[in-house]
């Protein structure tokens, strides 16, 4: 892989370096393309024998678990899909300010057993060098159980991590960020699957009338829709308002709302992603 910048390609040695002497890893795989990457590099390190994993659970949008499958069917890579319910255990449901960390924690402890039973000898993350702990409390969780990181380790940032995508020709090179469906509730109103149903349906909504980067907000009967700034005004004009509207009311909202600070922009005011 010639990626045409040589910064770039010493951190993809550095990445091999730090990978090869374990000769075998779980990577998990989400979808997107941190973990694409991921997996595309574990699969080039000479000797190393990696299996990815997947889970699916009420957290993660529809599909990115068939989006995996397809990474690992490319390099023919085992696939191994845990199907969870984070919301069967209390501390998540809850939504506290910890709930990242106990579903981090949860959740990267079941793909150790799943590792432990394929006699693999590490449990990889995608995790790049531009992710900051502070903003992410399940990196407390990642560390804990030994899950490495090995993007981060090896320096390789997000740009980086696209640039990678696109020299490999990945079809998901591009993919906007994703974030688990959990983040769309006000921290500590308790998850309900009706509400992150609810959510789920209005983000496909929007998706599919051509909106890239989608959050809906869910405040009760109100939704606060989230888009880049340079749609809001696409979003705002008719007839297209009037088809928002109506789609986010046939998903149970009673209100909509358009965030005029657009995606990320209220950054101060909800969790982070």
């Amino acid at each position: 892989m010639n990626t045409d910048t040589g910064q770039t390609n010493m951190k993809i040695q550095a990445f091999r370096s730090i990978v090869t002497p374990w000769r075998s890893g779980l990577i998990a795989v989400s979808g997107g393309v941190d973990s694409g990457v991921l997996l595309a590099l574990c699969v080039e390190c000479p000797g190393f024998r990696c299996h990815a994993v997947t889970i699916l659970s009420p957290a993660h949008p529809a599909g990115e678990g068939n989006i995996a499958r397809n990474l690992a069917e490319r390099w023919n890579v085992p696939h191994h899909v845990l199907e969870l319910n984070p919301l069967d255990i209390p501390e998540i449901r809850r939504n506290d300010a910890d709930r990242c960390y106990y579903c981090k924690r949860w959740m990267y402890g079941r793909m150790r057993e799943v590792a432990e039973r394929e006699g693999l000898a590490r449990v990889l993350d995608g995790s790049h060098a531009g992710d900051d702990p502070l903003d992410r409390p399940g990196f407390r969780a990642l560390v804990e159980r030994g899950i490495r990181m090995p993007l981060r380790e090896a320096g390789i940032t997000k740009p980086e991590i696209r640039q990678i995508a696109r020299a490999l020709d990945l079809p998901i090179w591009n993919r906007p960020a994703s974030a688990c469906l959990f983040t769309r509730i006000p921290r500590g109103e308790p998850l309900e699957i009706q509400r992150l149903t609810r959510v789920a349906e209005a983000e496909r909504l929007l998706v599919r009338r051509g909106y890239r980067q989608v959050r809906v907000r869910d405040h009760g009967d109100w939704a606060r829709i989230e888009v880049e700034r340079d749609e809001i005004s696409r979003l705002a004009e008719e007839p297209e308002r009037s088809k928002i509207v109506s789609g986010l009311r046939a998903c149970g909202y009673r209100y909509v709302a358009l965030d005029l600070a657009g995606y990320g922009g209220s950054a101060g005011e909800r969790q982070p992603e």
